[in-house]
């Protein structure tokens, strides 16, 4: 797997408004709920987040929550509505995870294809210690993202940057989906 930095794409006025951060006092809120505190290691920060999300939000998709085939609700529209789709579990994530002092450079949103499925998914893909951790609203453990043989990455972002990502052979690998910080 290939991850190409691109400049732009189709998603980018939606990546630019989800991505600018909520409220500071609800995402406090929001962690305090979570159980979220200072003095958790990363890894419980983590697994903390994505539990809470998974259990706070009901799944619903774009069409009945929106009425729109594909809409990235913020954050706030999220836990306002207390419903979403799998990227609106992400970002709600990666807002969380950022007001809990994750570098928001270890985190990337992850459009993708699930094979196992046969269906469009997203979720967050974590630069952590223990390696690149999964946040996905379909489980609440974590998981190895290098072990993820049942996805094909299409595009993932992160701050302000992009990346398609492109296949040598026919057996796709999240572990190159994301190239270290500063590459």
């Amino acid at each position: 797997i290939l991850a190409i930095p691109i400049d732009r794409t189709r998603f980018d006025d939606r990546w630019d408004r989800v991505r600018r951060a909520p409220p500071a006092s609800l995402m406090r809120s929001e962690l305090r709920r979570a159980g979220v505190t200072r003095d958790l290691g990363d890894a419980e920060i983590l697994r903390r987040v994505n539990q809470w999300v998974n259990r706070r939000i009901a799944y619903v998709d774009d069409d009945r929550n929106y009425g729109q085939s594909d809409f990235w609700a913020t954050a706030g529209q999220t836990i306002a509505r207390g419903r979403g789709d799998c990227e609106d579990f992400a970002i709600l994530k990666m807002q969380m995870l950022a007001a809990a002092g994750i570098d928001r450079d270890r985190v990337k949103l992850v459009l993708l294809r699930d094979l196992a499925l046969n269906a469009d998914h997203a979720f967050l893909l974590v630069q952590s210690a223990q390696g690149r951790l999964v946040l996905d609203n379909m489980t609440d453990q974590l998981y190895d993202g290098s072990r993820a043989n049942d996805v094909r990455p299409i595009l993932s972002f992160s701050g302000a940057r992009r990346w398609v990502h492109g296949y040598l052979d026919a057996r796709p690998a999240l572990a190159a989906a994301t190239p270290p910080a500063g590459q």
